[in-house]
Order: structure tokens, then sequence, then C-alpha cells
């Protein structure tokens, strides 16, 4: 009896974060679209049927991220979401809405932390492998590795989704020129990321490009400055 308790209690547990899964994922899609009045009135149901729940405290991180722009009590909560976990769910739910923050204040090397370990428990997941591509590449370009980063890029923009095509054209292009590539190049990509949607027109790529060709040359003036002070010396 005892086991059979046990194991009516474990089908229960599962059954209710099931649910609240269900009824996270349905606000976050609303958020998403900025629907904010569905998703506040599901956060309620959330409260009187599973408050404390990792997927309740989740849903009132994106609302307070989403619906408020307030991104501290938003992270607040998707600690406290991480920490009342109880199964892959609901710390994989927990760690992807930890690393989507980080990735929006550009905390690459915490983005691309979160987003293997949500990886590890749904590595089949086509959003967490895309997400977590860009924070890696982006994570190199800090590190002070662009041509590795420009190859992150072009491996993440071959599986990308429609929507994060323009992002993954518009930084292998710029980490390709951080990393000293052929112009030839350079330009081929920034042209790719026009034509995707990278770029917001034809004057912005020029205006790139013109920044581009600067940099070169002064770090070519600098260059021979420099030669030419070890020549005297």
């Amino acid at each position: 009896r005892k086991l059979e308790r046990t194991l009516m209690g474990r089908q229960d547990s599962s059954g209710s974060t099931r649910a609240a899964k269900a009824l996270h994922d349905e606000a976050f899609a609303h958020l998403r679209r900025r629907d904010l009045r569905p998703a506040q009135a599901l956060l309620q149901g959330l409260k009187e049927q599973h408050a404390g729940s990792s997927h309740c405290l989740l849903v009132e991180g994106h609302c307070a991220l989403i619906g408020a722009g307030d991104l501290r009590a938003a992270e607040a909560l998707y600690e406290r979401g991480a920490r009342a976990a109880i199964g892959d769910l609901d710390t994989c739910d927990a760690m992807h809405a930890l690393a989507r923050l980080c990735r929006m204040e550009e905390r690459w090397e915490e983005a691309e932390a979160h987003y293997t370990a949500a990886l590890a428990l749904r590595p089949d997941c086509p959003d967490l492998s895309q997400e977590g591509c860009f924070a890696r590449a982006k994570r190199l370009v800090l590190s002070d590795q662009p041509a590795a980063a420009a190859a992150e890029f072009e491996a993440g923009l071959a599986t990308a989704s429609p929507e994060w095509q323009p992002h993954f054209a518009r930084e292998r292009a710029a980490a390709r020129a951080l990393g000293g590539g052929a112009v030839r190049t350079v330009v081929r990509e920034y042209r790719e990321a026009l034509r995707l949607g990278g770029l917001p027109s034809e004057l912005a790529l020029g205006e790139t490009l013109s920044t581009l060709a600067t940099r070169a040359e002064a770090e070519a003036a600098a260059e021979h400055g420099t030669a030419a002070a070890r020549a005297r010396a």
C-alpha cells in the first residue's frame, strides 16, 4: 500500500507539472504577441491551481519582463522558478527563461551556460539549439575569437528559423570582418544579411562597409607607423 501511494503521488505530481507547463506555454505565447490580458488571466489561474510551482513563478516572471519591462523582478522570479523545479520540464523552462533574459542583456557567458543546461535536458529542441548557438558565438566574439565566432554563426545560419536568419547573417559578417576576413567575403556576407533582413537598407549596408574601410585604413596606418618606428630604432 505504501508503494502504491508513492506511485500515485508521483503520477499526480507529474500530471500537475504537465498541466502547469501547458498553462505556462499558452501564457508565454500570448506574451510574445503582446497580448497581456490573456496572459495575466492564465497567471491568475496558475496561482489558484498551482501556487508556488515552478511554471507559475516563470509566468509571473514573463509578465514582469514583457508586460512591465522589469528585468530584475523577472530574474528573481526565474531564479525562484529554478529552485522550485521538481523535474526536467520545470528545470529546462527555468534555464531557458534565464538564458533569454541574459541574452537580452548581452550577458553572453551566463546566457551560454543557461542554454547549455537547458539543452542537456532537451537536446532536440530547435529553439534552444539556435538560441544557444547564437549565445555561444557572441561569447566567442567577446573572448577575442572572431574567426571561431564567424564559423559558429555560419553553422547556426544553416539551420536557423526564418526569424533568426537575419541575426545570424548580420553577426556572421560582423565577426568575419572583425577577424580580418577577405574583403570580398565580408561584402558578400553583408549583402546576404541585407537580403535576409539583417540590415535595414542599402544605405545601412553602405555605411557599414564605409566604416569597415575606414577602420582598415586606420589599422594599416598604425601598422605602418609601428614598422617605421622599429626600422628607425
